[in-house]
């Protein structure tokens, strides 16, 4: 399936009205609905079925791509720095990289309001900076709710499927939300 993949975004990149939001005819629906027909012919597949494909190949490089990034916090050798494995994934780098804005996000939860602690002067400084750091560490772990759990649930099937099958059914699911 990963050699279907990087066969599709080959041809993906080639229609450059299809995922670059700058082309002059991106918003064309006539330019766009030939792109995708050129896209249906090669691959024998229905519209819904190219259109769900690009959904879950820009999703997962969106994840991939975060990953990356995440992985390259201030202090981190580069050995430690995530290396993505699927071979599509620098074929897909090369054209989107440029067009898929990550977007940081935001808890939306009430945060609880620290109380003011007295801090003791008389501890030397390296006690006192190692506190601090400590304290920041603390705050940085959030609690994990029923949410959570089950998200993590899902995500841990998923990497038991093959590839195919998880961007199927991980696009089913995405189905399933936008629904409700």
């Amino acid at each position: 399936m990963d050699s279907e993949n990087l066969k599709f975004l080959e041809l993906y990149e080639q229609e450059e009205l299809l995922w670059n939001f700058k082309h002059k005819n991106y918003k064309n629906k006539d330019f766009r609905d030939n792109a995708l027909k050129r896209l249906q012919e090669a691959f024998n597949l229905t519209q819904l079925e190219i259109k769900n494909r690009i959904k879950n190949l820009r999703s997962t490089y969106s994840q991939e791509l975060a990953k990356i990034k995440g992985s390259k916090v201030s202090g981190t050798s580069s050995d430690e720095v995530y290396k993505c494995t699927l071979i599509w994934f620098e074929t897909a780098d090369r054209f989107l990289r440029d067009v898929i804005v990550t977007r940081k996000t935001s808890s939306n939860l009430i945060r609880k309001i620290n109380k003011k602690k007295r801090k003791k002067n008389d501890a030397p400084s390296y006690i006192s900076t190692a506190i601090d750091k400590l304290e920041k560490l603390k705050d940085g772990i959030k609690d994990t709710d029923e949410f959570d759990h089950f998200g993590a649930n899902i995500a841990m099937q998923l990497r038991n499927l093959p590839i195919e099958v998880s961007l199927v059914v991980q696009s089913k699911i995405m189905n399933l939300i936008t629904k409700e």
